[in-house]
C-alpha cells in the first residue's frame, strides 16, 4: 500500500520504522508545509514525491493512503480532504479536537468508502489483550488508579518565553489531550464508560491545561486518573480488586506488567511482542483497509474517548478555537 505522511517529526519516525517491519508498507510521499523540509525528510527515507499542499496528496494516484501527524486542530480539515479524495487515513492521537467533528469524519469516511482509524498505540498492543485477561483473576474490582505524567522536553522553551507548538492551546494542545486521552483510553478498555466524572486542572499562564485529574464512579468501584505535562510520575497504574492486584507502567506503552495474587509476592507478567510497538497499529490499518470488519469498535472506542475530554474540558472551561468552527459538512 502506498502511503504519504504529514508530518515530519519523531513520531513518524518512529512511524517509518514500524513501516520497515511491515511488508505491505512502501512510503511514496511526504507532505510539509515546507517544500525544502518535505525533500529533505523524503530523501532522507526514500520517498518519490513531495507536496507542500493537501489538494496535490489528492489528487496524486500513487497515494493510498495517508498517515497524519499534524498538530491536532489540523486533523478535521485535513482528513475531510483526504477521505472525500477517495484516501485512507490514519490519524494520530487525539483523532480531532472534539467530538462533533469526529462524527463528521466518520461520516465522511463511511460516505467515501474508505478508511478511517486512531492511531493510539496501546490499544493495539498485545499487552493490552493480556492485562483484560488478568483482570478476570483479580475478584470484584473496586479501584483503579491511572497515570501519565511527563515533564516535557519542550516545557523549559516554554518557561524562557519561547512560542511553542506543543505548549499551544490554540492548536487543540493540551495535557487532557496529549497524555490523559491514553489514560481515557485504558480506563473505558477496561471498565467502559463511567456513570459519570469530576475533574479539576491546572493552567499555565496562556490558558493551556498543563496537568489534571477527575474521578470516575461506576456501580461497585472508583477510578482515579491523574495526567501531566509539566511534572513527572514515578508510580504504577495500578488495578485493585478483592482477590489481587494488577500493576503496569505508563498507559502508552503497557511496560512492566505486574500481578500480585492477595498475599503472595508480585508476579511479572510478559507478552511477547515486537519491541517497534506501532507496527500493530499499522497492521491493524492495512488489514481494515482490506477488510473493515470490526472497523465500528474502534470507532466507537475513539468516540467514547473524545466524548468524555469533551465533558471534562467542558467542567474545566478547556475551549480551543476548533469547539467554535462552523463544521459545514454535519
Amino acid at each position: 500500500m502506498n502511503f504519504a505522511i504529514i508530518g515530519t517529526n519523531f513520531v513518524t519516525d518512529w512511524f517509518l520504522e514500524a513501516g520497515r517491519l511491515c511488508p505491505e508498507f512502501t512510503l511514496n510521499a511526504v507532505y510539509s508545509r515546507s517544500l525544502e523540509r518535505a525533500k529533505e525528510y523524503a530523501d532522507k527515507h526514500g520517498a518519490k514525491y513531495i507536496f507542500d499542499n493537501i489538494s496535490d496528496i489528492c489528487n496524486c494516484d500513487e497515494v493510498d493512503a495517508v498517515y497524519l501527524a499534524s498538530p491536532a486542530s489540523c486533523h478535521y480539515e485535513q482528513s475531510i480532504k483526504l477521505l472525500s479524495a477517495g484516501k485512507h487515513v490514519l490519524c494520530e492521537k487525539p483523532i480531532a479536537s472534539n467530538s462533533a467533528e469526529l462524527l463528521s469524519m466518520l461520516k465522511c469516511s463511511k460516505e467515501h468508502n474508505v478508511v478511517l482509524l486512531e492511531a493510539i498505540r496501546p490499544g493495539f498492543s498485545p499487552v493490552l489483550s493480556t492485562i483484560k485477561k488478568m483482570l478476570l483473576s483479580l475478584g470484584k474490582i473496586r479501584y483503579a488508579y491511572i497515570t501519565f505524567s511527563k515533564y516535557s522536553s519542550r516545557y523549559n522553551q516554554f518557561l524562557s518565553g519561547e512560542p511553542v507548538n506543543a505548549f499551544n492551546p490554540e492548536l487543540s494542545n493540551s495535557a487532557l489531550t496529549d497524555l490523559g486521552c491514553y489514560c481515557i483510553y485504558m480506563l473505558l478498555e477496561f471498565f467502559g464508560k463511567p456513570k459519570r466524572i469530576q475533574s479539576s486542572t491546572v493552567k499555565l499562564s496562556n490558558g493551556f491545561d498543563a496537568l489534571g485529574s477527575f474521578i470516575a464512579s461506576y456501580d461497585d468501584m472508583v477510578a482515579e486518573v491523574c495526567y501531566s505535562k509539566v511534572s513527572d510520575t514515578y508510580n504504577f497504574c495500578e488495578i485493585q480488586g478483592e482477590e489481587g492486584t494488577l500493576q503496569f507502567r505508563d498507559p502508552s506503552t503497557l511496560e512492566e506488567v505486574y500481578f500480585i495474587k492477595r498475599g503472595l509476592s508480585p508476579e511479572r507478567i510478559t507478552t511477547p511482542m515486537i519491541k517497534q510497538d506501532m507496527i500493530y497499529e499499522l497492521q491493524a490499518f492495512i488489514n481494515y483497509v482490506s477488510s473493515p470488519d470490526g472497523l465500528d469498535i474502534h470507532h466507537n472506542n475513539s468516540l467514547d474517548v473524545m466524548n468524555i475530554m469533551d465533558e471534562i474540558r467542558r467542567q474545566c472551561g478547556i475551549v480551543f478555537p476548533a469547539d467554535e468552527a462552523n463544521l459545514n459538512y454535519i
